[in-house]
């Protein structure tokens, strides 16, 4: 799977939706979702049952499509601005010792 478009995490995991541990299951069907370990970033649920209707084997499959399916250049990670000094995003820390204020 490609890396995620918001943090460029490579730590990217699939998994069925669960709710209070338990795999989310109608009639042996579960919802599936691609989600950034990082940042927490993750595509829609993909239900299984639904799955065939746009060509994919099941739930799973679609999701990871979904995933891959933004070009790889167009990552946002690759146009947000970091500060050198302490590494925050667009704004400065106010313990930056760059200062306060917008990365310009």
């Amino acid at each position: 799977m490609k890396k995620c478009p918001f943090c460029g995490s490579i730590d990217i995991q699939t998994h069925c939706k669960k709710i209070y541990g338990e795999p989310v299951e109608i009639k042996g069907m579960r919802y599936w979702r691609v989600e950034c370990l990082d940042c927490g970033s993750r595509t829609r649920d993909c239900f299984d049952n639904d799955a065939h209707l746009d060509g994919f084997e099941d739930g799973k499959e679609k999701a990871i499509s979904l995933w891959d399916t933004r070009k790889e250049k167009e990552s946002i990670s690759d146009k947000v601005k970091k500060c050198p000094t302490c590494g925050c995003v667009n704004i400065h820390s106010p313990y930056c010792s760059a200062g306060y204020g917008e990365i310009k």
